[in-house]
């Protein structure tokens, strides 16, 4: 008997210790960032592009300056809000600590056409919610309304 649980603690251990290694990967590469954009360091401004593709012909462009401590795609368009007007609407999510964009300049998604709201950071699909990607200076955030690529989530290029 204590043999088996001697190997059920074993493979746990393992498999707690296998997924915080990815965990801890995707942490120093910056990609998950648990700490609030108040408590980054502000001593620079950044620079950014916002792209908005309403997925019709429409494209939207800005160019976005903002303090490196708010250096989230969300605060991307919380500036893009204050200095061009942009509207959006969204719903914050506490377990995921993100919001969930729905709209964008008064055009939302629309589930029956199988069209969404999604972000890519620099031309790659972004892998978090936009609370959580960090933005740095020079990078592209695009916005388009479209299909979801499934192929993208499950890692396939597409």
């Amino acid at each position: 008997m204590s043999r088996r649980i001697l190997l059920i603690t074993v493979i746990g251990i393992s498999i707690v210790a296998f997924s915080s290694i990815g965990i801890l990967k995707l942490i120093d590469k910056g990609v998950i960032v648990f700490e609030y954009p108040e408590s980054f360091p502000s001593n620079e401004t950044i620079n950014v592009s916002l792209i908005i593709d309403y997925g019709d012909g429409r494209i939207d462009r800005f160019n976005i300056s903002l303090d490196s401590k708010n250096s989230t795609a969300y605060h991307v368009l919380l500036a893009a809000k204050n200095e061009y007007g942009l509207t959006f609407e969204a719903e914050y999510f506490p377990q995921y600590k993100s919001h969930y964009i729905y709209s964008i300049n008064s055009t939302e998604e629309d589930p029956k056409a199988n069209k969404f709201w999604q972000y890519y950071i620099n031309g790659n699909y972004a892998p978090v919610g936009v609370d959580l990607q960090k933005v740095r200076d020079g990078d592209i955030i695009e916005w388009k309304l479209q299909e979801p690529k499934i192929e993208i989530l499950e890692g396939k290029d597409g």
